[in-house]
Formats: structure tokens, C-alpha cells, sequence
């Protein structure tokens, strides 16, 4: 079995039985570079050998690989509520041959929205980023993991199975948050897409409030997720640290606070791949950056002004109160 899994990388996962099964594809030395882990295996998927040669291994499988192969321990983790720049976050840290980054990936989504009890879930969760953590290139030395907003949900469980890892919380204001997801909804936007429900709704309720309306409930939600696992945090200082960061104030404090916060400090040209790195669109990297701030303050409605205010506002200067000056 040690041999065998050399190079594999689990590319999704299957629940049978109550039990997940790690479906693996041969992708080597594959650095993942795109803004989403699923980008970063396109370009490598569509090819026979990949849709003709997977691996499928049990979980007492995958756990007993890695007893004797645990890959890197993760360095830090991203949390967030979308749209507030995990993913310019998750780019420059990529961009460091020394950095493994998994942005985003979809077997760690579909562990976590297992309909699984908390215990199953912690003990799926160790295997799957054990799996995910076996460093493809001899450079890679540090292992950052970005969860998906919706993740924001689950961060008391990951970080009781991690505690040791310090954790970047990012927050933005939820009126351009709204507008963001109003203008390219994502799926946690769509009810019922992610078989979460939000609190005190049913899925008929959610598909009749306006657009604006459920956004904010979402944003309102992931919020209030994120206090909670803040709030936990502070009742166990043993515990790695976590930083709460704005959106507004996220450039100026790579250096200080994010970098600092994670163990790193980048080299002369890890420092000129990030400035090389910052022109670019995050999400978009063959397009330039353009700063979208009053395009989304000037596209929001009187009905977005109205949602965030009632349903987000709180929450998120409660956020913003848990910011800590470096």
C-alpha cells in the first residue's frame, strides 16, 4: 500500500455504507497553483489516462498510510465569509514554491457536509487532509488550507481537531458583500444547493425572499458561525491564535499580521512574486486587478442597503471588534 499511493491524490470522495471511500488520481508533482483546487485539476483530468486510472481506498486504508506517511502539518488555515480577499490570501501564499495551498478543496467539502456524526466527521476530516497534505515537490515545506465560506459553519469542529493551527478570519462589509453575490451568486446564495438550511427557514420560505433578503441571511449566518467559533477560541488561550481582518485594511496588513500570524517570512523573490501577484485579478489572475469597492457601494439597492442593515450589521461590527492591532 505505501508504494502504491506515491503521488496519488484523492480528487473526490464517495459515502457508502456510512463510510467515505477516497477516489485518487496520479498527478505527481502536480503544484496547485490556481485560485481554486478544482482549477488547478482541470487542466489534468480531462486526460484518458486520469478518467481511465483512480484509485479508490477505504478510510482504514487511507489512516493506515498514514501512520507511516502523515505529510506536512498544516501551517495555517483561511476562514471567511466570501468575497473579502481569501482568495488574493491564498495566491500569494501559493506562489511560494515552499507552500502547498489547497483553496477550497471539494473532497474536504464533501467530508464536511457529511451527514455524519461530529466524531465520524473529525476522524474523516484528519484522513482526507492527511491525504491531501503529502507534499508533491521536494520544496514544499508549509500547508495552508482555505476553507469555503459555508466551512465558516463548521470552524468549532476543525478547529477542535487542529487546534494547534493559527487561523485567519476574514470579514468585509456586508453591503458590498451582498452586492458581490447579487451581481455572480455563488452556491451557498442558491437555497437548498448546499443542503444547508438557514435558521428559522425552510427551504420553501428561502426561495420566496427576495434575492438581497436571503443573501443577507446567509451573510448574517456565516457570521454568526464565525463569532461563535471566536468566542470558543477566547475560552481556550491555549490555543493556536486567530486574527480577525477587514477587507478594508487586508493589503496593509500582509506583512504585519497575516505573514507574521503564519510563521513566514518571505524571501527577496517570494516578496517580488506577491507584488507581481497583487496586479492580478485573485480569481481571475489573466486579468488585471481593479479595485470594485465604489462600483458595489453604487450598485446596491435601497432593498440591499435594508437587508444588510437589519440582518448583518451587528454581527459584523462584533467582528470587527475582535480585530487585534499587530
Amino acid at each position: 500500500m505505501a508504494a502504491s499511493l506515491q503521488g496519488w491524490l484523492p480528487v473526490a470522495v464517495r459515502i457508502e455504507s456510512r463510510a467515505p471511500r477516497f477516489e485518487l488520481a496520479r498527478l505527481g508533482d502536480l503544484h496547485l497553483t490556481a485560485p481554486f483546487f478544482e482549477e488547478s485539476l482541470a487542466g489534468q483530468m480531462h486526460r484518458p489516462f486520469h478518467q481511465l486510472f483512480r484509485r479508490s481506498i477505504s478510510l482504514g486504508e487511507a489512516e493506515a498510510w498514514l501512520v507511516e506517511h502523515p505529510g506536512l502539518a498544516p501551517t495555517g488555515f483561511i476562514f471567511h465569509v466570501s468575497r473579502c480577499g481569501s482568495t488574493l490570501v491564498s495566491q500569494l501564499l501559493a506562489d511560494s514554491p515552499a507552500h502547498r495551498v489547497l483553496s477550497e478543496p471539494g473532497p474536504v467539502d464533501r467530508v464536511l457536509r457529511a451527514a455524519v456524526d461530529d466524531g465520524q466527521r473529525r476522524r474523516w476530516l484528519r484522513a482526507v487532509l492527511g491525504l491531501l497534505a503529502q507534499p508533491a515537490r521536494e520544496t514544499e515545506r508549509r500547508l495552508f488550507v482555505k476553507f469555503d465560506s459555508w466551512h465558516a459553519l463548521h470552524m468549532e469542529q476543525i478547529r477542535a481537531c487542529y487546534p494547534e493551527v493559527p487561523c485567519l478570519v476574514l470579514v468585509r462589509e456586508p453591503l458590498e458583500v451582498i452586492a458581490s453575490h447579487l451581481r455572480a451568486p455563488g452556491a451557498q446564495m442558491v437555497p437548498g444547493m448546499l443542503g444547508y438550511a438557514l435558521p428559522g427557514l425552510d427551504p420553501a420560505t428561502s426561495w420566496q425572499l427576495p434575492r438581497e433578503v436571503y443573501a443577507a441571511r446567509v451573510v448574517e449566518t456565516l457570521q454568526a458561525a464565525l463569532l461563535a467559533a471566536l468566542e470558543a477560541a477566547q475560552a481556550a488561550p491555549a490555543h493556536a491564535p486567530l486574527r480577525v481582518i477587514d477587507y478594508a485594511r487586508l493589503v496593509s496588513a500582509l506583512d504585519a499580521e497575516v505573514w507574521p500570524l503564519f510563521g513566514w517570512r518571505p524571501d527577496a523573490a517570494e516578496r517580488e512574486a506577491a507584488a507581481q501577484a497583487m496586479q492580478r485579478d485573485a480569481k481571475n489572475p489573466s486579468f488585471t486587478f481593479a479595485p470594485d469597492v465604489e462600483a458595489k457601494r453604487r450598485q446596491a439597492s435601497a432593498a440591499v442597503h435594508a437587508a444588510a442593515e437589519v440582518h448583518c450589521v451587528d454581527s459584523y461590527r462584533r467582528l470587527l471588534a475582535l480585530q487585534t492591532p499587530a
